[in-house]
């Protein structure tokens, strides 16, 4: 097939966290106006998703025909169509395939369990303890990450109960790491 397009270009690039959005006129700047409506969301309240999305002020584009949609999709791209008796986008997806929403959760849950733990840290630090390399003080730092995945759970980004922490055995954990105090 044709490689030449931009989301060929994209994908060979290693472009996979990159979301394209075809649309019929590049001045009407539809990606933006999908970015702008999925970003503004608060990630601790909602869990908005990429696909099925009207987009303010952007009309309905038209592809030729529906093989060209076809062609967009198998190649990792999103379309902005009537659906459903409205205007959407579809399907949410990044060049990779994956779900944009699923990587933006994920980003979100990886950042901000590192902030929770980086919290517990600093707090010890600055009452001049440190977390002891132990059963405990393992428990204590994934109750920080646990935290952060229940509030994922409750906002509807994770399935209520579907999280589970597994902490580490002492002896499984190397002396290197043991030693460079590695969690």
């Amino acid at each position: 097939g044709d490689t030449s397009d931009v989301l060929s270009q994209l994908a060979a690039l290693s472009y996979g966290r990159t979301a394209l959005l075809w649309y019929q006129s590049d001045a009407v700047f539809a990606d933006f106006a999908w970015m702008a409506e999925r970003l503004h969301w608060d990630l601790d309240v909602q869990s908005p998703s990429w696909y099925d999305v009207t987009l303010s002020g952007v009309v309905v584009s038209t592809l030729p025909d529906t093989t060209a949609k076809t062609v967009v999709l198998s190649k990792g791209g999103n379309v902005y169509l009537p659906q459903y008796g409205t205007n959407t986008t579809d399907p949410g997806k990044m060049v990779n395939g994956q779900w944009i929403d699923a990587q933006v959760i994920g980003d979100f849950l990886r950042s901000r369990s590192a902030d929770a733990i980086a919290a517990i840290k600093l707090a010890a630090a600055n009452r001049g303890t440190r977390i002891p390399y132990t059963k405990a003080g393992f428990e204590t730092l994934v109750a920080g990450a646990r935290s952060v995945f229940r509030l994922a759970e409750r906002v509807g980004h994770l399935v209520e109960g579907s999280t589970v922490f597994t902490v580490p055995d002492l002896a499984s954990i190397s002396n290197t790491d043991r030693t460079n105090r590695r969690f």
